[in-house]
């Protein structure tokens, strides 16, 4: 069952365990549909920068045996995204084979999109019941999905959508760290750190939340095991972020260019 802290904002309506269920699963489905509707919004023009550079990488990919090709050649974003894109494209591809070409790994990169967009919804519905009851709960999944910037972005074949479930997903972690403290709990948060930095670099100061949490269950027990539970945390995140975004190593001299390069496009910006 759902944890239900009472802080006197839930409604009798959401008491009901049934009931709750049915009005999240309404939310998924508006989520969804109002992510799905409108997928080709440029009529095949590809009119956003950062979309078109990403399906470029998406085409480099391929997992047919004996032609086996992982390599993206680009970094400025994770590689996560693009291995998933290019996984969903070779499958459906399979049944309809233009959602290989250029305009339909748009589509796929697109539809992907929405989907983490609604799973992110979904994470949302779930924390916010965790620390503030269902009503909380459902009402932050029905604003943000509604939420028109969440709702284009999630239309964009880029990292953005991604990047929000991913840290979503590992303040979950975390929070629950906060609130139990077992060992499983370190370890999915640190594989939702691993993820989210192997979607977009700058998912890396997911790190000082993850001091935050081992400090505050360092106050609670007064033993070492935190301590423990935080290595093992880095270490999966370690593991997780290599396991989807291994040309980390395996091209370092080009992945390492090409973050130093984002990085000064970032301190440089609006100079």
């Amino acid at each position: 069952t759902v944890n239900d802290r009472s802080v006197g904002f839930d409604l009798d309506l959401f008491r009901n365990e049934r009931r709750w269920r049915l009005c999240f699963w309404g939310v998924i489905a508006f989520a969804l549909s109002v992510r799905l509707v409108g997928l080709n919004w440029d009529q095949g023009h590809h009119d956003h920068p950062d979309e078109r550079a990403m399906v470029q990488a998406i085409q480099r990919i391929s997992f047919q045996p004996g032609r086996l090709q992982l390599n993206p050649q680009f970094f400025a974003y994770g590689s996560l995204p693009i291995y998933l894109s290019a996984l969903v494209s070779t499958l459906l591809g399979q049944f309809a084979p233009t959602l290989r070409h250029y305009d339909g790994l748009v589509l796929i990169a697109r539809l992907v999109s929405a989907v983490m967009g609604t799973v992110t919804v979904g994470v949302l519905v779930v924390l916010g019941t965790r620390l503030f009851g269902r009503s909380a709960g459902l009402l932050a999944g029905l604003l943000l999905g509604g939420c028109v910037l969440h709702v284009q972005n999630s239309h964009y074949g880029t990292t953005d959508v991604f990047l929000t479930c991913l840290v979503l997903l590992a303040l979950s972690g975390l929070v629950a760290v906060v609130e139990g403290g077992q060992g499983r709990r370190y370890l999915w948060a640190g594989a939702a750190i691993g993820l989210a930095t192997a979607t977009k670099f700058s998912a890396l100061p997911l790190l000082v939340p993850l001091g935050v949490a081992t400090v505050l269950r360092l106050s609670r027990e007064r033993r070492a095991f935190p301590l423990v539970g935080a290595l093992g945390a880095l270490v999966v995140a370690l593991a997780a972020f290599l396991a989807v975004q291994p040309y980390t190593l395996l091209d370092f001299r080009e992945y390492g260019a090409q973050i130093r390069e984002q990085g000064r496009m970032v301190r440089s910006a609006g100079l």
